[in-house]
């Protein structure tokens, strides 16, 4: 049996506010691995990041914060290569203020309710 599930699409803003977050827990991981010794670039810890959190579960923490999720259009989680392409295609989104990520990957941002 088929069964249609429909999600309300995140506003700019709960996505901006989602992104930040995500953003001061990459640095934070950034941080403590400098800390520790580990040497990586930010930019590849971003990717990683993105990739791995969006990629399986959908979110990252401050999408979970903010209970949204990043689905492709069957409403599953992107995976991984899907979620990199999303993840370094966000420039173009920033640069002209449209989530152009989104629509070069086939996501988007929703909105979930927690049982």
């Amino acid at each position: 049996m088929l069964v249609e599930v429909i999600y309300e699409r995140a506003s700019t803003a709960e996505r901006a506010v989602a992104f930040i977050l995500d953003l001061m827990t990459v640095d934070l991981l950034f941080a403590a691995l400098k800390i520790a010794g580990i040497k990586t670039g930010w930019l590849f810890l971003y990717i990683a990041y993105f990739s791995s959190f969006e990629g399986i579960l959908g979110r990252g923490l401050g999408k979970w914060a903010l209970n949204l999720k990043v689905t492709g259009e069957d409403g599953r989680a992107p995976g991984l290569l899907r979620a990199a392409a999303r993840s370094l295609t966000l420039p173009l989104s920033l640069a002209f203020a449209r989530p152009i990520h989104d629509r070069i990957t086939g996501t988007h941002v929703v909105r979930v309710e927690e049982a």
